[in-house]
This record gives C-alpha cells, structure tokens and sequence, in this order.
C-alpha cells in the first residue's frame, strides 16, 4: 500500500501543477498594407494594420526601410491595435511595420520620378524641338526621346539632363511631312520607368517649287 502512495502523490502534485498553471500566451503579430504601392515621385501612400497582442492599445510602431533598418517613419496604436501613417518614398523601398520585436511582413513601395516632355517649333526640314523636366535631379543622367510620326520612329536622341539633373533639350530632324509626337523615358537602378508623351504635330506637304519660287517653303529648303 505504501508503494502505491509514493507513485500516486507525485502524479496528482503534477496534474494539479498543470491545470493551474495559466495558459501561454499568444505571440503578438502585426500586419502592414499600403493604399498604393506604386506612386509618382512626390505623392505619399498610406500604411495601416493591426497589432494582435494582450495589450494592444498605446504601442509604438516604426516603419523601417527592409533592407537598411533605417526608420521612416513611426505612430502610435489605437486602443484596439489598428495603426496608420503616410509615407512619402524618395525611391523604390521594401517596408516592414516594427512594434517591440514584433515584424510585418514586407510590402514593396515603387516610386516613378516626374517626368515632363513638350514637342514644339516642328517644321519640314527645319525640325523639331523636345525639352522637359525630370524630378528628382539626376545630375549626369539621361532621358530617351524619341519622335515618332505616325507609329514609325523618324529620330531617336539621348538627352543629357542639366541645370542640376533636372531638365533636358534636344532637336530632331523632319524630313517629311506626317503626324509627329515625342516620347521621353527615364529609367535607373533606384526607380521605376518614367515615361511622358506629347501631343501630335502635324507637318502639312509642300506644295510644288519650280524655279523661281520663293516663300518659306523655298526658304526651308535653303
């Protein structure tokens, strides 16, 4: 009998320990979503989500840059958990909600720069002016402008940016009479392509010269 009450203390010492010890809690999780992933340089996106935790209300959370750690921006949880702060990229990044050390999942902002592009002064054989910003400054980088009549490419030109990286000029020949438009690209390792498109142009024929003919047309010539 005595065997039996030394088996039998120790097990019911166990399972007595064991209902009363509380239940472990939960590990926190938190989420993160984006109004718009892909933005316009300039123009911000909002982040939200929801921190699941005992004690959610009140609690820091930094969004951070996924690939630096560095911060960029931080807010505060409401009392059920719920956050949301606007973001204003400079460049495409991957972001990451941070409460404690608790992490989102990563959401991947892609940024666009600002480009513009103008066609003017489009004459038969004088040619045809495209200029435009680009924002951000890219000193030393290059926009793409192409100018096409109708759909066919009639010239194609590497535009150096200047004045700080931020605007471009360039002149292109019109050898024939069409439709013309200009398309301008910008494309680098830190953004998305940013592309921009002018209006139509139209370049009307000339009319017939025979010798001693003057008028502007004459005049293109020369």
């Amino acid at each position: 009998m005595r065997g039996r009450w030394r088996v039998a203390v120790p097990l019911a010492l166990a399972i007595g320990l064991a209902v009363a010890a509380p239940a472990r809690a939960a590990a926190d999780s938190l989420t993160l979503s984006a109004s718009r992933t892909t933005l316009e340089y300039g123009e911000r996106t909002t982040l939200t989500g929801d921190l699941a935790s005992p004690t959610p209300g009140g609690r820091p959370v930094a969004i951070r840059d996924a690939a630096t750690d560095v911060e960029l921006a931080s807010t505060t949880t409401d009392p059920s958990g719920h956050y949301t702060v606007d973001v204003q990229p400079a460049a495409n990044v991957t972001v990451k909600a941070v409460s404690g050390t608790t992490a989102s999942q990563a959401v991947d902002l892609r940024v666009m720069p600002k480009l513009t592009a103008q066609l003017y002064g489009v004459q038969l054989f004088r040619g045809a002016e495209v200029s435009g910003r680009l924002d951000p400054a890219h000193p030393g980088g290059q926009v793409r402008v192409t100018l096409l009549r109708g759909n066919t490419v009639a010239g194609q030109v590497d535009a150096p940016l200047q004045n700080g990286g931020t605007h471009y000029s360039v002149r292109l020949d019109v050898l024939r009479a069409g439709k013309y438009r200009a398309r301008a690209t910008f494309d680098d390792a830190d953004h998305e392509e940013a592309l921009a498109t002018t209006d139509p142009r139209k370049v009307g024929t000339p009319p017939p010269i025979h010798p001693g003919s003057g008028g502007r047309w004459v005049l293109a010539l020369e």
